[in-house]
């Protein structure tokens, strides 16, 4: 992603990150994709939203010995009022990115693909980060449209890229 950037500062190409895919030098993640792809990769970009989940780790043992998993999220108050008593209503904040799977001969071999997913973190780097989200009971990813086309998942990884130097380059 940050190629992008060096090169809108005037920096030469021969000064850019490459990686060789498929023979070919890839400067920009969508050229990297569209290299797996030709390689005979899957690649899956869907944009999903889940609860946001900080952590498994507050669980209460019940008295069978099985653990039961306690949800630590984040609720915003919305500045709305429950029209039944006049109480603030509140909302878990939703956790939400761009998830790219891929599968094929070099990458995500065997039954588990690579999961990526694109967001920008509590930490406020926005960039392609593993996609670790815990297998929760409460929160199931949504996937907000359909798993795109080729060309729209390029599309959409260049515009990541793009948002990724605007975040943490220029807007910081």
């Amino acid at each position: 992603c940050r190629n992008y950037y060096k090169l809108s500062c005037g920096e030469p190409m021969e000064d850019c990150f490459k990686v060789v895919c498929n023979g070919k030098e890839c400067v920009f993640p969508e050229e990297l994709i569209k290299g797996l792809e030709d390689t005979g990769h899957t690649v899956e970009v869907c944009p999903r939203v889940i609860i946001s989940n900080f952590g498994m780790q507050f669980c209460v043992k019940e008295e069978d010995g099985s653990f039961t998993t306690i949800p630590t999220s984040i609720f915003l108050r919305t500045g709305i009022e429950r029209s039944s008593d006049g109480k603030p209503a509140y909302f878990a904040a939703p956790h939400g990115g761009m998830d790219v799977n891929i599968s094929g001969p070099l990458v995500g071999k065997g039954t588990r693909p690579a999961w990526l997913q694109f967001y920008v973190s509590i930490g406020g780097l926005t960039c392609f980060h593993p996609d670790e989200d815990q297998d929760a009971p409460w929160a199931a990813k949504t996937s907000l449209a359909d798993i795109y086309s080729s060309e729209d998942a390029i599309r959409a990884i260049r515009m990541c890229a793009i948002v990724s130097i605007t975040f943490n380059c220029i807007a910081t």
